[in-house]
């Protein structure tokens, strides 16, 4: 079973039924150049091979569907970046099937200038038709990733015949077969394949393993009769089914005799910076990635990581990427991790060295253990809403001339929202575009009210920690001087404001307390990161 935070990625976006969308048919055929493109390849025996007899491994990272969520946005900018920053030679695109139905120009709005940057950049893309399930009944855990067969074959003849003289593209068929045996999901494969061949007979086409791509133990006894096949699996460490256990063991032996490729793999970490013992993260580190690097590297076989994007999981970077030629990427552990991977520099497998390594590598550019939150004030505040439900309670404050050290700050006012989750008892502090915070400051998402950046309040937070590096300064001094003073902003804000029943601020009043302890303790795992000077 694949991970619940990807399974995620596949819910049902609508209600109801979707009835196909017209025709994918551009009025223009697009020019590609590929004066730039790396050479076609093919397979011979368990090999990959370019046009010129070399050996390829390919090596690279997913992007997350941008029409699906709307919020990663990739473009040449960022295929040229993780090329050169990230030393991938290959880079994964998927196709939502839901998302092709409602979307007639799906190609020409989001696929065409990824592979056009890929080509003009030296490197392989794998345009994916990212179907969950069992094309011989439309079962499937995830509608979004519809598989109706039909589907699937008139898509995959549109997809080739578009790119056909892209030497550079390969093609996989179906991402993910489930509920369905490999006996009988072989001939589905070998008829999607057909339709890929029927178009361009030399492309490439991954073919997946059953189990959502875990197991290929059935290709051991009956392989796939077509040519130019790479055998995919996806190696995901919270399965717990024998198929998905025992993948080193097929794949051990079926890369002997095939070509073979991790399609997908990835991790979240969830570390305690300043925690000497080992955490989930160091050990997943340990025990999952570096054995499955070092795995694929004793066998000669390639691998694409899950994903490079801020929102999808198991992400690489936390938040978007913007400004990438200035260096202004933050990665997670896991980025660290494999951009060193794949820029064969070394990595550590002990749980205190890759901690360490993180740790120097993680905020160079952060000064917020400089700032001290008693030097922050302001002239007044103001409240600006409540709202309330059985689960959550969050009061919207407004910060008048926010000052530091005695000088006022570049803006007139500062609003933040203030949440408190029942049922976690969790704290978070929101903050949306025009609410004072800096134009440089790092958003950690983009909806339909603009652009906005949710810090959860936790002792052990790994990713709001690099949201907060991400921050400029001034947006540093105040969100410090917010989390050091929030008793005394919320005492004025109760004190001030006569909207406010006296349930309400008795209960505001109440958790003041804890929410402190908690801002002191973020405080604390944020400073933790800081490499010395």
């Amino acid at each position: 079973m694949k991970p619940l935070s990807i399974l995620i990625l596949c819910v049902n976006l609508t209600f109801g039924t979707v009835s196909y969308a017209a025709e994918h048919v551009d009025s223009k055929q697009p020019v590609f150049d590929g004066s730039n493109a790396p050479p076609t390849l093919h397979t011979e025996k368990n090999r990959i091979l370019d046009a010129n007899g070399n050996d390829i491994i390919l090596r690279g990272v997913w992007f997350a569907d941008s029409n699906l969520w709307n919020n990663d946005k990739y473009d040449a900018s960022v295929v040229k970046y993780i090329r050169r920053n990230w030393n991938a030679n290959v880079i994964r695109l998927p196709i939502h099937p839901l998302k092709w139905r409602e979307n007639p120009d799906y190609l020409s709005k989001y696929v065409d200038e990824i592979v056009r940057a890929t080509g003009e950049n030296g490197m392989y893309v794998v345009v994916g038709w990212h179907a969950h399930g069992n094309p011989l009944n439309n079962k499937t855990e995830a509608p979004t990733c519809d598989p109706n067969l039909p589907l699937a074959m008139e898509a995959l003849k549109t997809i080739v015949t578009r790119y056909k003289k892209c030497r550079w593209v390969l093609y996989d068929s179906f991402n993910e077969p489930a509920y369905i045996t490999w006996d009988e999901w072989k001939p589905v494969a070998e008829k999607l394949t057909d339709v890929i061949n029927s178009v361009n007979p030399e492309a490439i086409t991954l073919v997946s393993g059953v189990h959502w791509s875990h197991d290929l133990s059935g290709v051991l006894s009956n392989p796939v009769k077509r040519k130019n096949i790479i055998y995919e699996v996806h190696a995901y460490n919270d399965c717990k089914n024998p198929s998905c256990m025992n993948w080193k063991t097929t794949i051990d032996q079926l890369a002997r005799r095939f070509p073979v490729i991790i399609g997908e793999w990835g991790y979240v970490e969830y570390e305690q910076l300043g925690q000497e013992d080992s955490s989930q993260s160091t050990n997943k580190n340990r025990e999952y990635a570096v054995p499955l690097v070092d795995f694929a590297q004793k066998l000669g076989i390639g691998w694409i990581f899950f994903a490079y994007s801020a929102y999808w999981e198991p992400s690489l970077v936390v938040v978007d990427y913007n400004d990438l030629d200035k260096g202004d990427e933050v990665l997670t552990r896991a980025g660290y991790f494999v951009k060193e991977v794949l820029n064969n520099r070394p990595y550590h497998n002990t749980a205190p060295g890759w901690r360490n390594y993180v740790r120097q590598l993680s905020i160079a550019k952060n000064h917020f253990s400089e700032i001290d939150p008693n030097l922050f004030a302001y002239e007044k505040v103001k409240l600006n809403a409540n709202i309330r439900s059985d689960n959550y309670n969050q009061l919207s404050i407004q910060l008048l001339k926010p000052s530091y050290d005695g000088n006022h700050l570049p803006v007139s006012s500062f609003e933040f929202k203030l949440g408190y989750r029942l049922r976690k008892s969790r704290f978070e502090i929101g903050m949306r575009e025009g609410s004072g915070i800096s134009d440089t400051t790092k958003w950690g998402k983009t909806d339909k009210w603009g652009k906005a950046l949710t810090i959860r309040i936790e002792n052990t937070p790994p990713k709001q920690q690099l949201q907060v590096a991400a921050m400029a300064q001034q947006d540093q001094l105040i969100f410090k001087g917010i989390l050091g003073n929030i008793a005394n902003i919320v005492e004025d804000v109760l004190a001030s404001d006569n909207t406010l029943s006296e349930e309400n601020k008795t209960f505001w009043r109440s958790k003041m307390p804890f929410f402190a302890s908690k801002a002191d303790s973020f405080i604390k795992n944020v400073e933790y990161t800081q490499p010395s000077d």
